[in-house]
């Protein structure tokens, strides 16, 4: 997990909605705030062409922008469905080639390289390679395996030799809506070890299709992630697609869970910082949030604390990424239902934790829960003791297959550091914004760096600022309305600061990012320029 994740959001316009947005609040980083309106003079100019995106991939795959971009809006799913398409096809083709598959590219030929990115330069630690007595098929390690027993539940997942907590805990939101995980692994045939998934990356779906070799250890058990029970093999076949698309396991060490949860729902995505000061309106929204996540099912969410210290006192570990699956709302009584990746041990010891004596007291809601005793990484927490223990709350907003989502690409070039693009809706409609850095962990180019570049930005319409938001050691700064507010029909303008620092630039010339609207009603977008 980052050892930060902060996000800002400053709210000039007060919404129309019955759940209100907090108010001059998240300003969670003393980021600079850049005035965008504060020299009028500034001209709209063409920005600089792209350079060096060619070196930009995906592993194999080439995701800098298209030459000739289409600007226009269409529907969440179609992007999907074409993507789905492919896969569907290319293992249909694998399958009809007969014979058990073994991938060529991401090849057991070659395991070092499969583990490590640069592994002649690397110092080979920390990724349980010493762990591994083999690469195995599934179908020969694992004795009557299956991909999934008895559908898919949070608790299946169990962490490896690797730090993926962060995309194990994004599992685990998504494993506990009914259909999310399922809709990336869109095709496979056990018999001959073949997977095919989709992501969502930079602004479109990818294709990974992989084999079924995984690394065991001498005594025949998982090295990396797997699930609970050995004969599932659902989570194992999803890191290894995952770090495929990254282009090697070491790459998925470190993360936040809403990276991992836009990489599977194309969602956008907010961090947020909790301190002991937290304003009670921000508290109701966060706890708003969590509701609905469970009820609407249009939120995934994820907690930590990021500080880097040894097991603390009440049981949750310090700089590990835990996932939000459940909740408890009823007659004044407010609890969340969390899990630990790695499947036992970091549960929480205060009230409402696992042998606490607040079940036997309230035997109607051990009961309403399904209340257990076990050492599976699964605790409930009073709502005020959640507030108080963790510093850092994700939170990805999900949107329905039908709503429309518009885009624009960039590219921040140095010393440039303002850019701006206009939309335009043609009905009223509720909306959300996201302001995203090309993902650097994908970028085969640059993916020793690991820092992040500031993100501000101003929706205004006609000169009025109607929102500010701004995230920094994230990769994607968003805002959404709440339930219940729109924005009327009309042009807005979304004003950006992005700035490469002169120490960054002397590597990375130029760095690509894209603004997203998504909406109910049609929208259009312009180019981005700088100003």
């Amino acid at each position: 997990m980052s050892d930060s994740g902060l996000y800002c959001w400053k709210n000039w316009e007060a919404p129309t909605s019955s759940v209100p947005a907090p108010s001059g609040v998240f300003d969670c980083d003393n980021s600079d705030w850049v005035d965008p309106v504060e020299d009028s003079s500034r001209v709209a100019t063409p920005a600089a062409p792209s350079t060096g995106l060619s070196q930009w991939t995906i592993g194999s795959q080439f995701i800098a922008p298209p030459p000739a971009l289409d600007l226009s809006s269409q529907r969440i799913r179609d992007g999907y469905d074409v993507a789905a398409n492919i896969v569907k096809q290319e293992v249909q083709q694998i399958i009809a080639r007969g014979g058990k598959f073994t991938d060529d590219v991401f090849s057991i030929n070659d395991p070092v390289s499969m583990i490590y990115k640069n592994p002649e330069t690397t110092k080979r630690t920390g990724m349980g390679e010493e762990m591994i007595a083999k690469w195995e098929r599934i179908s020969i390690a694992v004795k009557d395996p299956v991909l999934y027993s008895d559908g898919i539940d949070p608790k299946d997942i169990a962490q490896g030799a690797i730090g993926s907590c962060w995309y194990l805990s994004a599992l685990s939101v998504l494993g506990a809506t009914p259909g999310r995980i399922e809709k990336c692994l869109v095709a496979h045939d056990q018999t001959i070890g073949v997977y095919g998934f989709v992501f969502y990356k930079n602004g479109k779906w990818i294709t990974v299709v992989i084999d079924d070799y995984l690394p065991f250890d001498e005594y025949g058990n998982y090295v990396f992630a797997h699930s609970m029970d050995p004969r599932e093999t659902w989570v194992a076949l999803f890191e290894k697609a995952f770090a495929k698309a990254h282009g090697c396991f070491e790459l998925l060490v470190s993360g936040q869970v809403t990276t991992g949860v836009t990489d599977m729902t194309s969602g956008c995505s907010i961090t947020i910082k909790v301190d002991k000061n937290l304003p009670k309106e921000t508290g109701s929204w966060i706890w708003n949030q969590i509701v609905n996540s469970q009820t609407t099912k249009d939120c995934c969410i994820g907690v930590g604390i990021c500080k880097i210290l040894p097991f603390g006192t009440n049981g949750i570990i310090k700089g590990h990424a835990y996932a939000v699956i459940g909740v408890y709302n009823t007659n004044g009584v407010q609890l969340v239902k969390i899990r630990n990746p790695w499947g036992q041990q970091g549960e929480w010891k205060g009230k409402w934790s696992d042998k606490d004596s607040a079940w036997k007291k309230n035997p109607a809601i051990a009961a309403a829960v399904n209340h257990v005793v076990a050492d599976d990484g699964i605790f409930w927490m009073e709502w005020k003791d959640f507030i108080k223990t963790w510093n850092t709350l994700w939170i990805v907003k999900i949107f329905p297959d039908d709503w429309l989502v518009t885009q624009s690409y960039g590219t921040i070039q140095y010393p440039a550091s303002h850019y701006r693009c206009t939309f335009e809706l043609t009905q009223p409609s509720p909306i959300a914004l996201t302001t995203e850095l090309f993902c650097k962990s994908y970028a085969v180019a640059d993916a020793h760096h690991f820092y992040e570049i500031p993100v501000s930005c101003t929706l205004l319409k006609g000169g009025n600022i109607i929102q500010q938001f701004s995230a920094k050691h994230a990769r994607a700064a968003s805002w959404w309305s709440d339930d219940g507010q729109t924005l009327q029909a009309g042009t807005y303008e979304l004003q950006l600061h992005l700035k490469i620092s002169r120490f960054n630039a002397e590597s990375i010339p130029a760095w690509p990012f894209y603004v997203r609207v998504y909406s109910q009603e049609l929208a259009r977008i312009s180019a981005i320029s700088t100003c």
